[in-house]
């Protein structure tokens, strides 16, 4: 019988992941949309930018952890041990400026679906999230976050080569010490 990869721990992780994952996403899109908008300063409803977070992460966690389940499914192994595959051996995640240039791009789908969360949370309060609405320019928001998630991905990427490298120094000098 095939043992379960997803569960305890790797639930755990993919919740955490999706919900923060989702969260940064959601910001992002919502800043691009405020710095980019035509008059300032934008008026903004707390109520409607609340309600669109929680329908976005909300969304984020379920479709992450339901993908995430699904490659774990898949390949049989636990999200842990899908991550250190993606590393490598060396615990690196490659290339910084690839990295970014792949998050602008991939940055398109998540920026439409905070913008139709947005849009529906508009509908459930009654009011928009930043008013008024004329002055919102869609292609220079989506631009913005292009570049917000680019600087984000290499920022995340570079930490996370620092991370690995200090980790495997650290076990390099922990095994010189024992010996």
């Amino acid at each position: 019988m095939r043992r379960s990869t997803f569960t305890g721990e790797g639930l755990s992780r993919s919740l955490v992941f999706s919900g923060f994952w989702g969260a940064i996403f959601y910001l992002l899109s919502f800043v691009s949309q405020l710095v980019t908008f035509r008059q300032q300063p934008a008026e903004v409803r707390s109520d409607t930018l609340l309600a669109g977070a929680g329908v976005f992460v909300g969304g984020f966690v379920g479709l992450g952890a339901l993908l995430i389940a699904a490659a774990s499914a898949l390949t049989n192994k636990t999200p842990a041990e899908q991550a250190r595959d993606q590393l490598g051996p060396a615990g690196n995640s490659g290339n910084v400026l690839g990295t970014a240039a792949g998050a602008a791009i991939g940055s398109l789908l998540p920026f439409a679906l905070a913008t139709g969360s947005l849009r529906l949370a508009a509908r459930l309060t009654g009011r928009p999230a930043l008013a008024p609405q004329e002055e919102l320019s869609l292609p220079r928001a989506a631009a913005a976050n292009a570049l917000l998630t680019a600087l984000t991905a290499a920022a995340v990427t570079q930490i996370t080569n620092w991370v690995a490298r200090d980790a495997r120094a650290g076990t390099s000098v922990d095994a010189a010490q024992r010996a």
